[in-house]
């Protein structure tokens, strides 16, 4: 099977002295997500158009050379696409507005309601923190977001339905089908014409996982000549939702027989819903010992308002039990952190590189009665990430600490498909003789799947960061 070449740098969007290589009219430029896990950022050049597929911020060390400037021209975008609202994947779209951008963002009408909320309380923090101290921390993006420009990002967002086509530019048409990720993630089709025939680019986002019902599963994509696929968990398999409860269950049991607290550090978006979804479930089924639950996240809070506008989304109902305490004043977050006897405690900060868990990891971190219970994915260099080190020490805010709480992982937690799902999604692929890149995972991750599609028949490649796939004209 022909390769189609991928080892090139875009002189349009480039930032720097870039080589003046071939540039096909039909291409993918990948300014993110390139054989590392965080950051999507692709822009596709579909003739004279150029769309761009998210606009993430990097975490971690998982890619330490992030330009302070987006790495293309944003005045020249013609349109932009969001597959969903974690920051990886949005947390630079106000930049776009800052740098010449006045075009439309297409998303789902949820996707476009949580991103309401992230960008004002981004906002609101920002020129808080510029309004105290004259200076802003800026996470790894160049611009300070103030509520005007929040505001301008929400006006210039088109929501759309599931399954239903629409013409984004003259030619060029986009379907969004459910990821089953978080509440609102979309995969993106995009359709165009290639000289005589009609040709399909998937963009897969993040593709939730099968096994854990609590979103609707993952639709089916349609037959596409292209994919940009996620990798996250490539290589790897997802524990069942039965081994995932008997696990909880088990490490529950063990710290209240030792009179400790059970933490639970969960991104805002997504994984707070799940896990306290899932846990309660748990309680009720009388797989998880029943214990208060107490969530120390305000904006996870906010948040799991936006999915209770949408119970068609869920594949099964909330739980009305037990009841879950969701915690609104510091104060009243120190007291149940330090309460006697066992709970516990979701806060937000998944990775511990910030947010709310830390303060409560300050209090147990070097109590040997409570369990430190991780049920994200901890990327390279982030704290989380060392927390799993066979370390007896652990440094943060600006100490070092005894490491005596038991440190445990359920990664089954996951809104990402495992290899095995991953294989699914691109099966349509085979029919259309597709090319598939693979983005957003590890490189280790990246082989297994990759030589797992090859086996079923498709042509796949790992671009790095700044290549350029051209779409070249199928027989």
């Amino acid at each position: 099977m022909k390769e189609n070449p991928v080892n090139q740098t875009h002189p349009a969007f480039s930032a720097g002295s870039a080589p003046q290589t071939f540039q096909s009219p039909y291409s993918v430029t990948f300014w993110g997500a390139a054989r590392c896990v965080t950051g999507s950022m692709h822009v596709v050049q579909l003739g004279d158009f150029r769309i761009l597929l998210d606009c993430g911020v990097h975490t971690g060390n998982d890619r330490p050379t992030v330009t302070p400037k987006l790495p293309f021209n944003a005045a020249k975008l013609d349109a932009v696409i969001l597959s969903h609202n974690h920051t990886d994947h949005v947390g630079r779209i106000h930049e776009l507005f800052v740098e010449g951008y006045a075009g439309p963002i297409h998303c789902t009408r949820p996707a476009r309601d949580l991103m309401e909320v992230q960008l004002l309380n981004s906002a609101r923090i920002q020129e808080q923190e510029f309004a105290s101290r004259n200076t802003v921390t800026l996470q790894g993006t160049a611009h300070r977001l103030s509520t005007k420009l929040a505001r301008k990002v929400v006006d210039h967002c088109i929501p759309l339905d599931y399954d239903q086509p629409v013409e984004i530019l003259p030619g060029i048409g986009l379907t969004l089908y459910d990821a089953g990720h978080i509440l609102g993630s979309a995969m993106v089709v995009l359709s165009f014409r290639q000289g005589i025939h009609d040709r399909r680019l998937a963009f897969t986002g993040d593709i939730g996982r099968s096994g854990l019902p609590y979103l609707k599963p993952a639709q089916t994509l349609p037959p596409c000549d292209y994919a940009i696929c996620e990798s996250t968990y490539g290589g790897r398999k997802h524990e069942s939702r039965e081994q995932m409860g008997k696990k909880l269950g088990k490490i529950v049991t063990d710290t209240i027989e030792r009179g400790g607290k059970i933490l639970m550090p969960a991104f805002s978006l997504g994984r707070t819903q799940a896990v306290l979804h899932h846990l309660r479930r748990w309680m009720n089924e009388g797989v998880v010992p029943t214990i208060p639950i107490h969530v120390d996240s305000p904006l996870g809070r906010v948040f799991s308002q936006v999915y209770k506008d949408y119970p068609e989304a869920l594949a099964v109902p909330e739980p009305k039990s037990p009841e879950v305490d969701w915690m609104v004043d510091p104060e009243e977050a120190y007291q149940a952190s330090k309460s006697h006897g066992s709970s516990v405690i979701i806060a937000s900060g998944g990775m511990l590189e910030g947010g709310k868990i830390l303060k409560h990891l300050r209090n147990h971190v070097d109590d040997p009665r409570s369990t430190l219970c991780l049920v994200s994915f901890q990327a390279p260099g982030t704290l989380g990430s060392k927390v799993l080190e066979k370390h007896p020490t652990l440094t943060f805010h600006g100490r070092t600490w005894n490491k005596w709480i038991d440190v445990q992982e359920i990664s089954g937690f996951s809104g990402h498909g495992d290899h095995d799902d991953l294989c699914r999604a691109m099966e349509p692929m085979l029919e259309r003789n597709g090319c598939v890149r693979l983005v957003h995972g590890e490189p280790d991750g990246m082989k297994a799947l990759s030589g797992s599609l090859k086996a079923m028949g498709l042509e796949v490649g790992m671009p790095d960061m700044g290549e350029v796939w051209n779409l070249e004209a199928k027989d």
